[in-house]
């Protein structure tokens, strides 16, 4: 028969490195990337629309639909400003009158 026997846990302090000063910073860096992942999910998404156009097949359109509302969640000023520039790079007269109408969050908190 086996016998059990208690370990004690012994208590670890936290890293040197981590500190509070550095929170903010990591939070800025955090969102960042969570931008940039939103962007190439978006990205990811039109990519598998016109996969779904070009085969008729409706599972990729269903794929796309069932991301839309975490995609919606995630959705900012700075990604909508993003996939502008993006995909309208060489019109310069359409993706300047699309971002006339994305506000500054600022603008937006103070026009209310």
């Amino acid at each position: 028969m086996v016998e059990l026997h208690e370990i004690e846990m012994k208590e670890v302090d936290a890293p040197s490195g981590s500190n509070t000063a550095n929170t903010p910073t990591a939070s800025k860096d955090e969102k960042k990337d969570s931008n940039t992942l939103t962007l190439d999910d978006i990205k990811e998404q039109v990519r598998t629309i016109e996969k779904a156009v070009n085969s008729k097949e409706p599972r990729f359109i269903l794929r796309v639909l069932r991301a839309l509302a975490t995609t919606r969640k995630r959705l900012n000023e700075d990604v909508v400003r993003r996939l502008v520039c993006f995909y309208y790079g060489s019109n310069t007269s359409e993706r300047e009158i699309l971002l006339g109408f994305i506000q500054p969050v600022s603008q937006v908190y103070f026009d209310s």
